[in-house]
């Protein structure tokens, strides 16, 4: 071979570095949002848009409390850091309504307060209960508090707007009160504060993440050092993205680094020689540089399980380099041209075979499995150009006698093997098959739950919790969303629907809920209110009432014919409506009514029986559902890759025995979920089976090398596939250990896989 080739594969692999460094350098979009991987495909375009607002305003929000023995310094506490956060422009203080739009947004209310109601006022009225209507108002009227709602006592009397307002508060009111403008709350001895802050950045963006965490914890050390007695707390999206992209580091550098460390030991311990090691890490970085400037080219974002994939393709791409090294075991010299004669059919037909797996893996909708399809995928034709253009040019070294007795074990082992399976190795892979195959179906149990696969950092649990029980901040993930013609349409079935949410909140089974209709009711409901409210305007006991006031008629604001309008609240500082009018489309609006504290998913379903223009909607049991049929369509990916691969080998082979080569590997596939869910209690999700797609083209390889060994050469190829899989079993075996789940999955998948895959290898051996 010239040394053309080598110096134009070598001139490429130059570009490619030069083009990551320079991207490396200029900063990459990292994705760390885990839901980033799953496909948008719930087929319900006005589910798609509310799912979107709602994933935007928990995404967008960062929820801050700070604690002290004194309100003051609690307050001082949280506005020194709200106006380090702002002052740096990474939010803003979220609803701070001018004293003007606090003031017009109330008018607004007021002018129509006759036809305004709280739901336990409606509840007194349409029972008759007139009397304890007027033992609440004085009640309300010599309270030290006298909450009178705008205007003068003759203007409510009995204090229905102000409880109309009060029964309003938003759910994070519901635990706390309002102290000079903000959400306080005392609690075991300490004020507590609350400010929401609404982000400027996208809080999935790694340089975002990374400016605001370490100005908000440096701000935070700061004040505490001031003062040790404060206590602050902090939850939202952006501190779990940010803990998720830091555990992706943590993994990649723990599993890159300890793979080469491990494929370092093994090439000097077995080799006795620093050549086979220098070119090795050639072949690995080739396949590093090229897939990772390949997946830099593509993609926009490189999502964080791709990056820890691309950590565990060193386990992958030192098996051209192992194998190749391993034709020159023993005394007898071999030229490196007689290296590569010898590997270069199985190598070239692993490679292909695997591409072919990983490409029908790149069908998968999931963006982040297409990353890792193409980074692998280009990475071992990377690591392949590497070895058959440069190790003969590179490589000198014509034996290497150090492994003499390690290879003189694989003889025997090879002899023992050979000599219990005899010329039945197709009956073995049969009894396998269909009885691994009989035994997963009926024993093995998928856990496709979304929340069981996600892995939260305790101390960001925590703080979330204490967040939750000191505000009645909830970022729950069911709500309804109401369609109707009309605006008037929806705002009646919603109406429908809070009457028996309502109920739902007596009975414990949320803690509350938002709609526009709670504010906003219907024209209609609102006629009945202003009806009810005349009726016992004229009993008797109001009337006893007004006259102990002075009063002989009643002065209610804004005549009735006015009914209250949506778009009245817009422009008077309403705007927190807006996120939960989905659609507003002429003959097409679309309301979202939001829940808190959700116990049971079952009575939200029952609260909707009956309902037609009712749909509940729940995003985690969505999630779920979506894995659920991805998995099994990834089941239907192995099924294909296996059928593709074995077409492939069959233009090598004669048809059975291309069957008998692939039987070899979609055994260990067949019988890993069995190891893995019945024996180490670890569930059977979409990224196990996205393992099992990698189990295959590994274990492909090490049949492919088997079946192309003449039996004198069989020891070398068993163990060189030791090897192969021992540094493949470091890789991800490490990968098992990540407290990401998909990645741990992947991990556990591939090392219980690549072992079984190793043990049936033998069976792929040429009959004479």
């Amino acid at each position: 071979m010239t040394r053309l080739l080598p110096l134009g594969w070598l001139s490429c692999l130059l570009l490619a570095a030069l083009f990551v460094a320079v991207r490396l350098m200029s900063g990459f979009a990292l994705e760390a949002n885990m839901l980033a991987l799953l496909p948008n495909d719930s087929g319900d375009a006005w589910v798609e848009e509310a799912s979107a607002i709602v994933a935007n305003k928990i995404g967008n929000r960062v929820v801050l409390v700070v604690g002290h023995t004194g309100f003051d310094r609690a307050n001082q506490a949280l506005q020194s850091l709200l106006f380090e956060l702002e002052r740096q422009e990474l939010g803003v203080r979220q609803s701070q309504l001018s004293t003007q739009q606090i003031e017009s947004f109330h008018s607004r209310l007021l002018a129509s307060s006759s036809g305004l109601l709280s739901r336990s006022d409606r509840q007194l009225m349409q029972t008759e209960r007139s009397k304890e209507l007027v033992q609440r108002a004085r009640a309300q009227l010599f309270s030290p508090i006298l909450m009178v709602g705008g205007g003068t006592v003759s203007d409510d009397p009995l204090f229905l707007f102000s409880r109309f307002l009060a029964d309003k508060a938003t759910i994070s009111a519901q635990k706390m009160q309002f102290r000079e403008g903000l959400l306080t709350r005392e609690h075991d001895g300490k004020h507590f504060v609350l400010a929401t802050l609404l982000l400027t950045g996208e809080p999935f963006d790694q340089n975002f993440q990374q400016r605001f965490s370490q100005l908000f914890s440096d701000t935070r050390q700061q004040l505490i050092q001031a003062d040790s007695g404060l206590q602050v707390l902090a939850t939202g999206a952006l501190f779990y993205a940010s803990d998720a992209v830091e555990q992706g580091r943590r993994d990649s550098l723990l599993i890159g680094s300890v793979s080469l460390l491990a494929v370092i030991g093994l090439l000097v311990g077995l080799f006795g020689s620093l050549r086979p090691l220098l070119l090795s890490l050639l072949s690995i970085s080739g396949g590093l540089i090229g897939g990772l400037a390949v997946i830099l080219l593509l993609f926009e974002k490189i999502h964080l399980i791709a990056l820890v994939f691309g950590a565990g393709i060193i386990g992958i791409s030192v098996d051209y380099a192992i194998h190749y090294f391993s034709e020159g075991l023993g005394a007898d010299p071999v030229t490196p041209a007689q290296k590569l004669n010898r590997v270069l059919p199985a190598l070239t037909l692993g490679m292909i075979s695997s591409v072919i797996g990983f490409a029908t893996l790149a069908q998968a909708p999931f963006p982040g499995l297409r990353q890792i399809a193409v980074f692998s995928a280009v990475g071992l034709v990377c690591a392949y150009m590497t070895v058959v253009t440069g190790f003969t040019w590179l490589d000198k070294k014509t034996a290497y006698p150090h492994s003499n007795r390690l290879l003189a074990l694989a003889k025997q082992f090879d002899r023992l093997v050979h000599r219990w399976v005899g010329d039945h190795a197709a009956i073995v892979l049969l009894v396998i098959l269909v009885g691994g195959g009989v035994t997963l179906a009926r024993t093995l149990v998928a856990d496709d739950d979304l929340r069981q696969q996600q892995t939260v950092s305790a101390e960001l649990k925590e703080q979330e919790h204490a967040i939750r029980s000191l505000s009645g901040v909830d970022n729950a993930t069911q709500f309804f969303l109401v369609s109707g013609s009309s605006s008037e349409a929806v705002l009646r079935a919603e109406e429908q629907l809070t009457s028996r949410l309502d109920q739902l909140i007596d009975e414990g089974q949320i803690t509350g809920y938002n709609s526009i209709s709670t504010l906003v009711p219907s024209a209609q409901r609102q006629a009945e209110n202003q009806a009810l409210l005349r009726r016992h305007q004229a009993s008797a006991e109001v009337g006893q009432y007004y006259r102990s006031l002075g009063l002989s008629t009643v002065a209610r604001a804004g005549p009735e014919n006015m009914p209250l309008r949506l778009n009245q609240l817009n422009d008077a500082g309403g705007d927190h409506l807006s996120g939960l009018l989905v659609s507003n489309e002429i003959g097409r609006v679309v309301h979202m009514v939001t829940l808190s504290g959700v116990v049971q998913l079952k009575p939200l379903e029952q609260a909707a029986i009956g309902l037609n223009s009712v749909q509940l909607v729940d995003q985690t049991s969505r999630w779920s559902q979506v894995l659920e049929t991805y998995r099994q369509r990834a089941i239907a990916l192995l099924m294909v890759a296996v059928g593709l691969i074995w077409l492939f080998l069959s233009w090598r082979y004669r048809p059975l025995r291309a069957a008998i080569i692939v039987a070899v590997p979609t055994a260990a596939v067949v019988l890993t979920p069995l190891v893995t869910s019945g024996l180490l209690g670890e569930p059977f999700t979409f990224f196990s089976a996205m393992g099992l797609m990698l189990v295959l083209m590994m274990g492909i390889d090490f049949a492919l090398f088997y079946a192309e060994a003449p039996e004198p050469q069989r020891p070398v190829s068993l163990f060189a596939n030791g090897l192969s899989a021992i540094s493949t079993m470091l890789a991800f075996g490490l990968m098992s250990l990540s407290a990401t789940y998909a990645v741990h999955a992947f991990g556990i998948t591939i090392l219980v896989g690549i072992s079984l895959a190793l043990l049936l290898s033998p069976l792929a051996a040429r009959r004479a």
